[in-house]
């Protein structure tokens, strides 16, 4: 990012957060960017090689993230020292995200031991045999329940059990998505049969994962693997906010709900179309554009395997719209903005 329009543009399309580099911008560019990203309700990462870059971090609000890239600029080295190194300078208040050189459980722990519980891969990921572990399907594997729920400023931390073993080969840093959001898992208790969750303000404002509770039951589904059967449809785990159960009904095993859309995203739904509810890949029956409902039927299987069995009229419901039907309609609205301007 180095231009304020970059940020809007961004945002326009559905971005939640960007990368300041401090090595790139300078002191005012670093203000300026990250004041715009607030503004528009965006998180921002500033990410930093050495301690002079660190100092110049500190200096922006303490709601920014910060990210110790441990890649040498100028002999593009890596040296996983760097982040031990710069944590002191950030103090105990503040979260470090390491960054470059993580691509092994080794390199994790070597992490944790330093007191360092946040991930930033990317490389690492594109170099493993399996790179596909990176969205859903929408066909829960169950559910597991809520432990604690822990508020920090700008994050939660989210423990959830693990008594049926879906996540008994997970590990740090790994995705999962829990009622249909992609988490990062930061903590992992096999004695204890319990795996943690960081959850940011950002998602928390978007999802209803702020609103859960010791014992609550929530959906999970671990990340989609190149070469497996993909039941449902494609689903990233990007939450785009809250719809409520208009109506529900029953008709013997089955249910049938009417699920109230926010207006502004109803652009996005057709009749047989998709829809992720609660991370489930379901099929819309029938859209009410003027009501802004759109209606799904679940089947026993689905209603036994979820926690749609205890669910009622006014929960909230974490939605994700298709993103192959957000793209077609976005680009065609584009298109015809562009030509027909007066129409």
């Amino acid at each position: 990012m180095v231009d304020p329009y970059h940020i809007i543009e961004s945002r326009a399309l559905e971005a939640d957060c960007i990368l300041l580099i401090v090595a790139s911008l300078s002191d005012a560019q670093l203000q300026e960017l990250s004041s715009v990203a607030f503004e528009y309700d965006m998180d921002v990462l500033v990410e930093v090689h050495n301690e002079a870059e660190m100092e110049r971090a500190l200096r922006l609000p303490e709601q920014c993230l910060l990210g110790v890239n441990n890649r040498n600029l100028k002999t593009f080295e890596v040296d996983l020292h760097t982040t031990v190194r710069l944590k002191d300078m950030a103090g105990l208040h503040r979260k470090i995200i390491t960054e470059s050189g993580i691509s092994t459980p080794e390199h994790v722990q070597f992490m944790q031991d330093h007191g360092i519980d946040r991930f930033l891969v990317g490389e690492g990921f594109m170099k493993q045999p399996h790179a596909g572990h990176l969205m859903y399907t929408g066909i829960v594997l169950g559910t597991e329940k809520v432990i604690t729920l822990e508020v920090h400023q700008g994050y939660n931390t989210l423990t959830i059990s693990n008594e049926k073993g879906f996540l008994d080969d997970v590990f740090t840093g790994a995705s999962v998505a829990i009622n249909g959001t992609c988490l990062t898992v930061t903590e992992i208790s096999p004695d204890i049969k319990q795996v943690k969750f960081d959850v940011a303000d950002q998602t928390n404002r978007l999802t209803t994962l702020a609103q859960l509770k010791a014992g609550d039951e929530v959906n999970v589904e671990r990340s989609f693997k190149l070469g497996m059967e993909n039941g449902g449809h494609n689903l990233y785990g990007h939450i785009e906010g809250k719809a409520r159960i208009h109506n529900l009904i029953r008709h013997g095993e089955t249910l049938h709900l009417d699920i109230k859309i926010p207006e502004d995203k109803m652009q996005y739904f057709f009749h047989k179309g998709f829809v992720g509810l609660h991370g489930c890949s379901l099929t819309v029956n029938h859209v009410d554009h003027m009501q802004h409902l759109i209606a799904v039927d679940l089947i026993p299987e689905t209603i036994r395997i979820t926690n749609f069995k205890s669910v009622k009229i006014g929960d909230e419901l974490n939605f994700e719209i298709d993103q192959t039907t957000r793209t077609l309609v976005d680009t065609i609205k584009a298109t015809l903005q562009q030509n027909f301007p007066k129409v």
